[in-house]
């Protein structure tokens, strides 16, 4: 039965959709100004494919087909990790750097179209917290990207004492002052820990593939398996 409005699937359409542009953007692109901007919205799609595909996994299975469903997407993910480097190497050697992403237009087509015949919508009209959680969108955001950047740049500039001078628009700092890595672990933790708090009151532990906050607040079945 094809669903026709809202929920998850919705969601894991446009998802699709921002991915398979950005794919065609990268691949007709001829400066590099324009390939960073479309690998940066091919790397956003990228990022909102893997809960748009968990969530359909856990509202669409129940019980032990959900446990089966979840080992054989993991398997998966497992094996196109693997296997796409290969591809794209072979792709990129053979015919055109291009065709590394023009190869995801097809493959991204498919699997809109597939969602739409085979997918049900599964919306709870109950739920009133329905929609992209803006609120928890930018809080994960904030959170991971002050902990990747203390990661990255933490040998770089040191971890308390600066190593080498900063400069950022306007704003400027030498070496042998405080470094801006531990704000920005700081800044990382606070945000993740409001994150997990942002759920407030909603008890209902449906899953949206757009709604982040709720997403690390699933209750457990006795199975062992989220419900």
């Amino acid at each position: 039965m094809p669903a026709t409005s809202g929920g998850e699937n919705v969601c894991s359409w446009w998802v699709l959709g921002v991915y398979t542009l950005a794919s065609l953007f990268v691949g007709r692109t001829n400066d590099l100004v324009g390939l960073v901007e479309a690998r940066a919205l091919q790397g956003v799609g990228a990022a909102m494919i893997l809960p748009a595909t968990l969530s359909i996994v856990n509202v669409t299975f129940r019980g032990r087909d959900r446990a089966i469903a979840f080992g054989i997407w993991g398997s998966i993910i497992g094996g196109m990790a693997a296997f796409g480097p290969l591809f794209g190497a072979w792709l990129t050697t053979s015919i055109s750097w291009r065709w590394a992403f023009y190869v995801n237009i097809p493959i991204g087509l498919a699997a809109i179209d597939a969602g739409y015949l085979l997918l049900e919508d599964r919306r709870d009209s109950a739920d009133g917290a329905n929609g992209f959680d803006i609120p928890g969108f930018g809080v994960m955001t904030i959170g991971l990207f002050g902990l990747v950047l203390a990661l990255i740049e933490g040998t770089r500039y040191g971890w308390w004492i600066l190593k080498r001078d900063l400069v950022f628009g306007s704003w400027s700092a030498s070496v042998g002052g405080i470094s801006p890595v531990p704000v920005a672990v700081v800044v990382g933790i606070v945000g993740l820990v409001r994150l997990s708090g942002s759920r407030g009151g909603v008890e209902t532990p449906n899953v949206r593939c757009c709604s982040t906050s709720r997403y690390f607040a699933l209750e457990a079945s006795a199975t062992g398996t989220c419900s």
